[in-house]
């Protein structure tokens, strides 16, 4: 990263995940993974929306800061009003599963991935909240979310 300053020139930083501003952070920590990419991508596969910044660094501070997991984030995301608004208070496994490739990947589910998250929904062995990290994390997703964030999360403070 090369930070060019009107009055100062320009510095050429590396290795860091966080450059802070007077007046705000610039994220880094973008690739899978990292957690500003996650609660970034997180966000918008919960929402289907571009996440509002003051959201995602609450997020982040409730992982870094207060140390919980993304799936309890993910388990909040689920349980809030926003969200039953995209996805219905109570869709059944099918409708949720089509639902989250429409808003997180912009297609319908094929036959191969309807059936893996049924199949293990069925089971038990994936929550509905490991399966939105799961979209939320996909090559796909990150692909899909790059463009947005490559360089970088711009945290306001």
């Amino acid at each position: 990263w090369t930070i060019t300053g009107a009055d100062i020139g320009s510095d050429t930083l590396t290795g860091f995940k966080r450059i802070e501003f007077n007046d705000g952070v610039l994220a880094l920590d973008i690739d899978a993974g990292d957690t500003a990419g996650q609660a970034y991508r997180l966000y918008q596969a919960a929402f289907a929306r571009t996440p509002d910044m003051p959201g995602v660094s609450y997020h982040m501070n409730d992982m870094e800061g207060n140390g919980l997991a993304l799936e309890n984030v993910a388990n909040n995301f689920i349980a809030s009003p926003e969200f039953k608004t995209k996805y219905g208070d109570s869709p059944s496994d099918d409708e949720f599963i089509d639902l989250l490739y429409q808003n997180v990947l912009g297609r319908s589910a094929d036959d191969d991935g309807l059936a893996f998250y049924k199949n293990h929904f069925n089971e038990g062995t994936m929550t509905r909240a490991a399966a939105l990290i799961g979209f939320a994390e996909s090559p796909e997703n990150i692909s899909l979310v790059a463009p947005q964030i490559e360089d970088g999360i711009w945290l306001a403070s």
